[in-house]
């Protein structure tokens, strides 16, 4: 028997202003398996099931992989240097060296890894 705590420990939420999402790490919805899942708009659920598909099968992970403590830190540092209010960012050497206080070959190094760690995207 799965407990509550353990089911609300393995879902994901997601926000923009009066919208989330609740489902669990796969993106999926069941609200039968737990009564929070779906899209909400304030205290409307919008959408009560989702499930993705491939071919008629649920498809499974291959990998699962965070990032390591350290590119975690590197990325939180370097994220609160940043302006909320600007949307999204695109981040060179130079100005990832100036936020962070490194040179430019340091940054790009640091930049490399948060690539290879899957927690930036290269350009």
């Amino acid at each position: 028997m799965i407990s509550t705590g353990q089911l609300v420990s393995e879902r994901v939420m997601l926000k923009n202003d009066q919208f989330f999402a609740v489902s669990a790490r796969d993106g999926s919805m069941r609200p039968g398996e737990f009564g929070g899942d779906g899209l909400w708009s304030g205290d409307t659920r919008i959408l009560s099931t989702f499930q993705v598909l491939v071919d008629g099968v649920r498809p499974h992970p291959v990998a699962v992989r965070a990032g390591s403590h350290r590119g975690l830190a590197t990325l939180s540092r370097l994220t609160d240097q940043l302006r909320q209010d600007a949307g999204p960012h695109v981040v060179d050497a130079e100005t990832a060296g100036r936020l962070l206080g490194v040179t430019s070959r340091t940054a790009r190094r640091l930049l490399r890894a948060l690539a290879e760690e899957g927690l930036a995207w290269p350009l």
